[in-house]
């Protein structure tokens, strides 16, 4: 079935390609396959079909993700050195193969509400977000990928479209910090509101590990439902049960120390459930994408001018940051669409979530420090960094965005600003903790170095050592009896 490079063949990709893409007529007319890259540790490959050009339906390409989910498990085996009869697949395989099903769950029955012209709206107008944002069509079915059979997921190829991609940190623009800022607006704003009582949710991985060895012993996937994960953002820093070894190696040198215990489940609890009065949902719950950074995002200048909402929110985020001024009113930055892709951490959770990975990854530390605001902590005598013009500037812009888009699907925001500062801290202390224990020794010895670092680490200080904030978030923690807290008895620290 495959060649000596492991790639799966043309004549097999013929086969496997779903007959209700391009009305069957596309296995006939592949013409060759280009391997992009190997999927997390050698699962499978992303890859780029190339089809024979005429005039039929079927795209000059499209870009196909084969999940090789038996080799994937079998691999695990090797790895561990056991049988899965007896332990199972480890976490990590679990949650790797069940974010491809949730990937692939996510194109085939929800994409489509961002992407098309009405989006989720009940309204007769267009969603606001639309002119500037998209994720790449599902193109088709994926084959079940029941005993030992490959999953398969194809999407469109969004880069003939968007050829802007592949940006680092560094080359970011602000017109492109605007537009990926706007982009989450969008995307929160058309799953404004979903709870795990409107979909099918992929439980944590944990869960999986000891629900599905059966499936593991014959090489099908550890999970085959048809929704998202139940929290989003498994990857990057929660959900806190996957991550409790990351937690184990915060030292205890560490100024976050302190997050090793019952404040990091009090944090993630906040974040997840928030203060719910029965079985109200938690105020701005939404879907979030899980992975928000700019190797998953393209680009594509754009020719629209934009309603007069956004033009008055990125005048005041330009004047918040000052960044240059070619960014103000009368000099508006370029305008570019959007295309986000990769969403196999795409699950519920609060906006701010992604944005605290996107910010404090991507966006320059110059716009963050702009109108430092620094206070001095009683307890330690040292100085820490307080919110910034800047940083609220980028918070606002994407409140702004956000409260349009639900306006244009005639949703009244139920979500304040001063709610969404809130779960911010929390947030920026969630990721916190991540990464205190995520770096190694090299890494966490160059970062001393590094401005981002530093910003993060004084406004973590600021926030741990805000009057009260500790006491309230164990307090509310608490009183709703500790959810997660018997997870502390693992650690042993």
């Amino acid at each position: 079935m495959q060649q000596d490079s492991g790639v799966p063949t043309l004549d097999s990709l013929r086969n496997l390609l779903p007959t209700t893409f391009a009305g069957g007529q596309a296995g006939q007319q592949l013409q060759s396959v280009e391997s992009l890259a190997r999927l997390w540790a050698g699962y499978g490959w992303i890859l780029r079909l190339h089809f024979v050009a005429d005039e039929s339906e079927v795209p000059p390409t499209a870009i196909l993700k084969y999940v090789d989910v038996a080799g994937a498990i079998t691999a695990d085996a090797g790895h561990a050195g056991h049988g899965h009869g007896h332990q199972g697949l480890d976490e990590g395989t679990t949650r790797k193969l069940a974010s491809y099903r949730v990937e692939a769950n996510y194109y085939q029955y929800l994409s489509s509400l961002f992407n098309e012209p009405s989006g989720s709206s009940s309204s007769s107008l267009a969603p606001t977000w639309r002119p500037f944002a998209s994720v790449p069509r599902f193109l088709g079915p994926c084959q079940p990928s029941t005993e030992r059979a490959p999953l398969l997921l194809l999407l469109e190829d969004v880069q003939p479209t968007h050829p802007v991609m592949g940006i680092k940190p560094t080359e970011m623009t602000w017109g492109q910090c605007l537009a990926a800022l706007n982009w989450f607006a969008g995307f929160n704003a058309c799953y404004w509101g979903l709870d795990e009582g409107q979909a099918e949710m992929c439980p944590p991985p944990r869960e999986l590990m000891a629900a599905t060895r059966g499936r593991a012993e014959r090489g099908g996937e550890p999970w085959s439902g048809k929704g998202v994960w139940q929290y989003g953002t498994y990857k990057s820093y929660s959900y806190l049960s996957t991550r409790l070894d990351e937690l184990k190696r915060i030292p205890a040198s560490s100024p976050f120390a302190e997050l090793r215990g019952p404040l990091a489940f009090a944090v993630e609890w906040l974040l997840l459930e928030g203060d719910r009065r029965g079985d109200k949902t938690r105020s701005g719950r939404t879907l979030v994408h899980g992975d928000a950074k700019l190797a998953n995002m393209a680009f594509a200048p754009s020719d629209e001018d934009g309603d007069e909402a956004w033009h008055e929110a990125a005048s005041a985020a330009a004047a918040a940051t000052q960044v240059s001024t070619s960014t103000s009113s009368s000099h508006p930055p370029s305008r570019y669409h959007v295309s986000t892709y990769d969403f196999q951490y795409v699950g519920l959770g609060i906006g701010v979530q992604d944005l605290v990975k996107f910010i404090t990854v991507a966006v320059p530390v110059e716009w963050l420090w702009q109108e430092r605001r620094s206070t001095t902590t009683e307890e330690q005598g040292k100085e820490v960094e307080a919110l910034s013009k800047g940083e609220e500037g980028l918070l606002r812009f994407y409140y702004t965005r956000l409260t349009t888009h639900l306006q244009s699907r005639s949703l009244s925001p139920d979500y304040t600003f001063p709610q969404l500062l809130a779960d911010w801290d929390l947030a920026l202390i969630a990721w916190l903790r991540f990464t205190e224990g995520w770096v190694n020794p090299v890494a966490a010895k160059n970062e001393k170095k590094d401005h981002k670092a530093q910003w993060l680490t004084r406004r973590g200080l600021e926030i741990l050592n805000r009057s009260g904030w500790k006491e309230s978030v164990l307090q509310r923690w608490e009183k709703a009896g500790k959810p997660g807290g018997e997870m502390l008895d693992e650690l042993s620290l």
